[in-house]
């Protein structure tokens, strides 16, 4: 009788013991995952940033969105363990010059973007009176500036992203 008690605790035990391991591992890979994620997403981001300093502005754009999407999984995965986390003061006061930063690429952004529309207007309207070189230069001015809102709003991206980085840096130390 106390023999088969004993089987039947040693069981028991082994039976919960099993369940409960897959569920420990899970974690731990989950946290892994995140962690991977988080460093490929940061890697993403300074890539971005050289390849905007090198003027690659269609490669930055393209490793800013894959970032993005990379932190946007983090934030689905990693949303509980997030609201945990509280940034120290420096880092708070750092999130704050990013957002600044952001917003000020941004608002430039718009900016340029105005002034090319505005420039292609009347590049437009130059082509209509049959002034077509000046009607060309005005059209390259506007090119230009369109670039550069492009660039802008990707640096405002940028800036934002790096504060993704921040919230979610808690996975660094993992």
């Amino acid at each position: 009788m106390i023999f088969r008690t004993l089987c039947i605790l040693i069981i028991g035990i082994g039976v919960m013991t099993s369940a409960a391991l897959p569920v420990w591992g899970q974690k731990d890979a989950l946290s892994t995952d995140a962690a991977v994620l988080f460093q490929k997403a940061v890697a993403l981001i300074d890539a971005a940033e050289a390849a905007l300093a090198e003027d690659a502005v269609e490669k930055a754009m393209a490793q800013a969105k894959e970032a993005r999407a990379l932190f946007t999984t983090l934030q689905q995965q990693q949303g509980a363990a997030l609201e945990e986390h509280h940034l120290t003061a420096a880092q708070v006061e750092q999130e704050a010059r990013h957002k600044k930063l952001a917003d000020d690429s941004f608002q430039q952004g718009e900016r340029y973007e105005k002034s090319a529309d505005d420039r292609m207007a009347r590049a437009q309207e130059l082509a209509k009176k049959g002034k077509h070189p000046e009607s060309r230069k005005l059209q390259s001015e506007a090119q230009k500036e369109y670039d550069l809102s492009l660039t802008h709003y990707i640096q405002s991206q940028l800036y934002s992203l790096r504060n993704k980085q921040l919230a979610f840096g808690f996975l660094e130390k993992k």
